[in-house]
């Protein structure tokens, strides 16, 4: 283990609980009514269900979307829960995803998905333009898994006007590693992370889990929760593996199979 590896690892920061965030088109537990411009406005929410102190949950929640005027909505239809649990994603979803996400239902008494490709960590030259954006065939996968609320904010949603305020992360944890090949990611990263933490929890307690393939990512997070002292449960989701082995990751589409062995 390099040191800068050990110094990743001694990272581990005792959380809070933590809450979920979304804002645009969410998973939801109720009636909906098809408006005649293609949306859905929410009737009325239904009990989200049981979180594990209160025994299993109830019903199966309802895939629609809500406007945004956006974080009031948000915050009604997470007012019943008491313990949410909040899965961040950029999208192009894959059983990596969903093990997290269900690992999340046994964390809180609603499970809430964002799915947000973030222009802040890409660098110049990276692939924003063509991540792949497959939010119909997602928002399926985490209705199956068991998701209640699946944000999916535009980017003017989420930024309405440029983004001069960031995160910065402490160099020391931010700029090794990944870091070093990537520059500003991890304050993009976590700059993303602490808009979607204030709309899926406010001021209040929750839990959001984290992949370990990203372990860098993690510790990161971990830091930025502990520093802001955010009432957040960070937890860590297990690396979901292909049969060849090969980490799951939303960017495996692009290697090839010479790539994939190597």
């Amino acid at each position: 283990v390099s040191p800068q590896q050990q110094r990743l690892r001694g990272d581990v920061i005792p959380g809070l609980p933590q809450r979920g965030f979304a804002l645009a088109r969410v998973v939801f537990g109720d009636r909906a009514k098809r408006q005649t411009d293609g949306r859905v406005v929410v009737q009325g929410v239904a009990a989200f269900g049981q979180g594990p102190q209160h025994g299993p949950r109830q019903g199966h929640p309802l895939l629609g979307r809500v406007r945004p005027e956006a974080h009031r909505q948000l915050r009604q239809h997470l007012r019943p829960a008491q313990c949410p649990a909040f899965v961040p994603t950029m999208g192009n979803l894959h059983s990596g995803h969903l093990a997290l996400v269900q690992n999340a239902r046994r964390l809180g008494d609603v499970t809430v998905a964002s799915i947000f490709v973030n222009r802040l960590q890409f660098g110049p030259n990276e692939d924003f333009d063509t991540y792949p954006r497959t939010l119909a065939a997602d928002c399926d996968q985490l209705k199956a898994a068991g998701c209640d609320l699946v944000f999916a904010p535009s980017e003017k949603e989420l930024y309405p006007e440029p983004q001069g305020f960031t995160v910065q992360p402490p160099t020391e944890l931010a700029n090794i590693l990944e870091g070093h090949f990537r520059p500003g990611f991890f304050s993009g990263v976590s700059t993303v992370v602490l808009k979607l933490f204030h709309c899926v929890f406010g001021s209040g307690p929750g839990t959001a889990v984290f992949g370990q393939k990203d372990y860098q990512q993690l510790m990161v997070i971990r830091r930025m929760v502990s520093q802001f002292a955010m009432p957040i449960q960070i937890v860590a989701g297990p690396t979901q593996r292909a049969p060849d082995g090969l980490a799951l990751s939303s960017r495996n589409g692009y290697l090839s199979e010479t790539e994939r062995a190597e």
